[in-house]
């Protein structure tokens, strides 16, 4: 939820572009190998809700390139869409710069809609996949089994600990019985 951020502290340096950067390519690792290696398809949903014109600044401009940086030579098959809901109607001002920023292989991915994205979610995602802030069937947003298992694997990782899958256990698909390609 990107318009949740809270980008003054994130200017004040609580995050450098260096930890969102390691973020990024954790979370790409991570995936890489809990799920089918290199065949994991991601699709990303990026809730813009809230955010202000004022807030898409130098600082977020980094993150963002950031972020794309790491899709575009870390993991460019990986990604299979990227949704912006909630876009708000000032988006289109602030979307050439947004733009600028990211690979052509990124940027051609970004499909951004409105208040009314049931339909662009539903062609990626079955509903019992989306989680049921967004109008599906699926368990809360962060409430997902898998976001649940990578939480609890960087809190391992954090107080020191070793998560061994991440170094030699073998991928597993998604969870039985869902009609989607990729974790949330």
């Amino acid at each position: 939820r990107v318009g949740q951020l809270d980008t003054a502290a994130l200017r004040s340096g609580a995050l450098t572009v260096e930890e969102a950067f390691r973020h990024f390519i954790f979370v790409h690792e991570y995936l890489s190998r809990r799920f089918d290696g290199e065949e994991t398809k991601v699709v990303t949903v990026l809730d813009v809700a809230g955010l202000r014109f004022s807030e898409v600044n130098s600082f977020f401009l980094k993150l963002v390139s950031t972020a794309s940086d790491v899709l575009n030579n870390l993991a460019p098959f990986r990604v299979q869409r990227i949704i912006v809901v909630n876009a708000p109607s000032w988006i289109g001002a602030a979307w050439p710069a947004v733009r600028r920023v990211l690979p052509a292989a990124v940027r051609d991915k970004v499909t951004i809609v409105g208040a009314d994205f049931g339909d662009a979610l539903r062609e990626l995602a079955g509903n019992d996949e989306i989680p049921a802030d967004y109008g599906g069937r699926g368990p809360p947003l962060g409430d997902g089994a898998d976001e649940l298992e990578m939480l609890e694997a960087v809190c391992v990782l954090n107080a020191g600990g070793a998560v061994d899958f991440l170094d030699d256990a073998p991928a597993r698909s998604p969870a039985a019985g869902s009609d989607a390609e990729a974790p949330p």
